[in-house]
């Protein structure tokens, strides 16, 4: 019992030392699906343990308390959310950053904390130490970090993240401060180091506030010592000693001027981070609970579809209209529509229940160690609290506030012990609860090997692709995610991406003029019905995701001439993405995009008699939701273009352009125009647009060409010459290009039109 009692105990002691410290950069993400897995697995494998130790003791130890239940209703709640979702895999296992809201992470936070309140409620000197090292790891880290080129990166999240991770512990170290005694030491020499981190880690913090210089950091760290200080009053003879109060003070009147009004003489540049105010938060929170249970809500961890789906069109008049938020202005709000009422309510009842009992204890107990041991951890956890009130949450911030609130447990529950010997009963359902445990976590460590292999192999082919690996690796790697983790949606949404290029890149490889053999067009076929099923299999897996729906649009699209009644699925699959996001201009824009696929192709859709008139009105609701969306603009010029109405393209693709001055398409695709029209002035126009798309991109080979020309047209042959030689240092194995330099140098002029250079 002893052995696996330590056991425990060194698992929780690793768990809370490293978690906020912890990553690894074999996956995409570094940080939440790491941690992640290792709070989980640590967090199981000491709860096997403990249930082990007892099991041999033959004594079963759990302290007692009416609070215990409330974590279990908790989970109960998410669980029973979870059931509901559309998208099972992110609620009850966690993906995309939505790992720390998942069942099975809440599940290992309810355990970690009855661990914390039965194992540690005697340790609370180490489990002190810990935390102070490695909070002040984690700032001194985190200020480097701001140095890099990577400023962005931390061990904790997002630059505020960080930032509110260590006003939290700076709380914690200044509650210590304040109180702590030598019966709280582990060894003089720990003891030393643990004061240099009690002190070194306020200022620390207050480093890191000056060099971010967010007032909302300033407000949280303002706030949270005046909590501390108006909780010190009922017991301030309790103090260690009152000359102590004089760095927190200090650090608060410093902090004063850089809340309200002045700006810090250290802040570095640092990308700005974004959310969706608490207004919007609301509406989205209120307008899913009239698609979904307001009880239950949408599903742990679909945040991003509920704000997809349900915010307002005023987001389009800004540049985040193409942007899923996945967290809402603060974790309460995020938790509101994806666990409902129920679950947040029980959430609130959990904290209110721990909040006044500590209270009363700090207020009334004659007990000095007792009120000292609820004080250290009550006022990091009300900070934690004002917090999640006000900012979103990731996985360590939730981690912390359960490492907290069972600290707090720790000190509001009695101990009640059963003996073995005169209640069998007990040893028998101890001992089925550790072997389905045990079985369970042999299973969860072989699923978690897979899903985090899987991750790897998805993260070797997003940088494969990024370094221009050949596609066939690529897919390989994708192909590898997929098989390891069928539960996805993004490996198969990603491979049907890949494998759709992969068939694309056989067929432009491949000779026009030479037949396909029939192995080619049997490696084709497949290609096609892989990519095909790949973005099928997306949609199951997770049919509220946007991003799975337009992809299998595009799929479709790109198979129109192959695939019988693509046409007809690609417009259903991008109906269907419309549904999700109705507000989105980006997603009714693919709509239009596939009518003038259609049109272009001449294809025969069942309901569709002018796919033309489909495309210009679905492009017209666009523009109307966006009046400036230029790639609406774009493609209805591209219509128009198809319909033989050359003036209304370009009225059109002038507009857009004069809202992209830098896109070198807009004023390619204008100079051609110009030419087809032909009216007068048009050649000087197709000139002027010509001529400025070479000045953006000296190499773009169709730009000079159609340039040549127009100085053909003008009679200017040295002009054509100089460009067509330019064409040829491009291309200098094409033989339409060798050709008409040939006929230019012998000052033979033509007035047609070429073709684009392939």
């Amino acid at each position: 019992m002893t052995r696996l009692l330590s056991a425990t105990r060194w698992l929780l002691y690793i768990n809370i030392f490293f978690v906020p410290l912890f990553f690894l950069p074999f996956t995409i993400d570094f940080l939440e699906l790491n941690k992640q897995t290792f709070f989980l697995v640590l967090t199981f494998a000491a709860a096997l343990a403990w249930i082990a130790g007892m099991i041999v003791q033959k004594r079963f130890s759990f302290r007692k308390g009416w609070i215990n239940v409330l974590p279990l209703l908790y989970l109960a709640t998410f669980i029973v959310s979870a059931f509901y979702s559309s998208s099972p895999f992110i609620s009850w296992v966690g993906t995309s950053s939505q790992e720390y809201t998942s069942v099975i992470t809440t599940f290992g936070f309810v355990v970690l904390f009855y661990l914390i309140v039965n194992i540690l409620f005697d340790r609370y000197g180490i489990v002190y130490f810990l935390l102070l090292l490695s909070a002040v790891f984690t700032g001194l880290f985190s200020i480097i970090s701001l140095f890099t080129q990577n400023s962005s990166f931390n061990t904790i999240g997002t630059i505020n993240s960080a930032g509110f991770y260590l006003v939290v512990m700076s709380m914690f170290a200044s509650v210590l401060w304040l109180f702590h005694t030598k019966d709280w030491l582990l060894s003089k020499f720990s003891g030393v180091i643990e004061r240099i981190a009690i002190v070194c880690l306020p200022l620390v913090t207050f480093v890191y506030l000056l060099l971010v210089d967010y007032w909302l950091l300033w407000f949280v760290f303002v706030l949270g010592h005046v909590i501390l200080f108006v909780f010190i009053l009922p017991r301030i003879r309790d103090l260690t000693n009152s000359f102590r109060s004089i760095l927190p003070i200090v650090l608060v009147t410093l902090a004063l001027p850089f809340w309200f009004f002045l700006p810090s003489p250290l802040s570095v540049p640092i990308p700005a981070e974004l959310a969706p105010n608490s207004a919007i938060s609301t509406e989205v929170a209120q307008k899913t609970f009239d698609e979904f249970s307001p009880l239950f809500g949408s599903g742990p961890g679909t945040y991003m579809f509920d704000f997809a789906s349900f915010h307002s069109a005023d987001i389009n008049q800004t540049e985040f209209y193409n942007t899923r938020f996945d967290r809402a202005s603060s974790y309460f709000l995020t938790l509101l529509p994806t666990i409902g009422y129920l679950g947040l309510n029980v959430f609130f009842i959990l904290l209110f229940a721990l909040g006044v009992q500590s209270i009363v204890i700090w207020i009334k107990s004659n007990s000095r160690d007792d009120s000292m041991q609820i004080f250290v951890a009550l006022i990091p956890w009300l900070t934690l609290i004002l917090v999640a009130d006000l900012y979103p949450f990731n996985f360590t911030l939730i981690w912390l506030l359960f490492l907290f609130s069972g600290l707090l447990g720790s000190r509001l529950f009695s101990k009640n012990i059963v003996e073995y010997k005169t209640k069998s009963l007990m040893s028998l359902v101890s001992l089925i609860i550790f072997s389905v445990g045990t079985l369970a976590f042999l299973v969860g460590i072989f699923f978690t090997t897979q899903r985090y292999i899987a991750e790897i192999a998805f993260a070797k082919a997003v940088r494969s692709d990024r370094k221009d690996v050949p596609l066939t690796q690529v897919v390989a790697y994708l192909d590898t995610a997929a098989t390891l983790n069928r539960f996805d949606d993004r490996f198969y949404r990603t491979l049907s991406q890949a494998l759709l290029l992969r068939a694309n890149e056989k067929l432009t490889t491949m000779d026009s003029e030479t037949k396909l053999s029939q192995e080619d067009r049997q490696y084709l076929q497949s290609l096609v019905a892989a990519s095909v099923n790949a973005a099928v299999r997306a949609t199951e897996l997770s049919p509220r995701n946007t991003l799975n729906w337009l992809e299998r649009g595009l799929v479709y699209r790109e198979l129109i001439d192959l695939v019988p009644d693509a046409a007809k699925f690609s417009v259903e699959s991008h109906k269907k993405a419309i549904e999700l996001e109705p507000l989105n201009p980006a997603v009714l824009n693919e709509l239009g995009i596939t009518y003038l696929a259609i049109v272009k192709k001449k294809t025969v859709v069942t309901g569709i008699d002018d796919p033309g008139v489909f495309a210009e009105k679905t492009f017209q609701k666009v523009i109307e939701l966006k009046a400036n969306y230029a790639p609406a603009h774009y493609q209805l010029a591209l219509l128009y273009e198809q319909q033989g109405r050359l003036s209304d393209a370009i009225g059109k693709m002038e507009s857009v352009a004069k809202y992209n001055m830098k896109d070198v398409g807009v004023a390619f695709q204008l100079g051609q125009l110009y030419m087809r029209r032909n009216v007068e002035g048009d050649l000087a126009r197709a000139k002027n647009a010509l001529s400025y798309a070479v000045s953006l991109a000296p190499s773009f080979s169709n730009a000079r060409w159609f340039l040549a020309t127009v100085f053909e047209k003008e009679g200017n042959t040295d002009a054509a010459i100089e460009q067509v030689q330019k064409v040829l240092e491009l291309n200098p194995d094409n033989a339409i290009v060798k050709s008409r330099l040939d006929r230019l140098l012998k000052g033979k002029l033509s007035s047609s039109v070429p073709e684009v250079i392939e």
